[in-house]
């Protein structure tokens, strides 16, 4: 899966800390903006990895492949990227 993030709101410029925080919980909580008072979604952050066994047979883990930004001031972002 490939997360698309800062749609409705800059979260790299404006919440970067708040999102690298939730990476680390490994979900985050989304509300649908066109039904307010519907479901929110809790939606996995897992980083996808691939472990060879010792068999040679590979098995798959999580369910992230990458997260597009959108934003027009990535800097208080990417001083925290080293930690990821």
């Amino acid at each position: 899966m490939i997360l698309s993030v800062s749609r409705r709101t800059d979260i790299p410029a404006l919440y970067s800390d708040w999102f690298l925080d939730r990476v680390k919980e490994g979900f985050i909580l989304s509300a649908n903006p066109f039904f307010p008072c519907g479901k929110v979604a809790k939606v996995k952050i897992e980083p996808v990895r691939v472990e060879t066994n010792i068999l040679g047979g590979k098995e798959i883990y999580g369910n992230v492949d990458g997260i597009i930004f959108w934003t027009k001031n990535p800097r208080a972002m990417m001083k925290r990227l080293d930690e990821y």
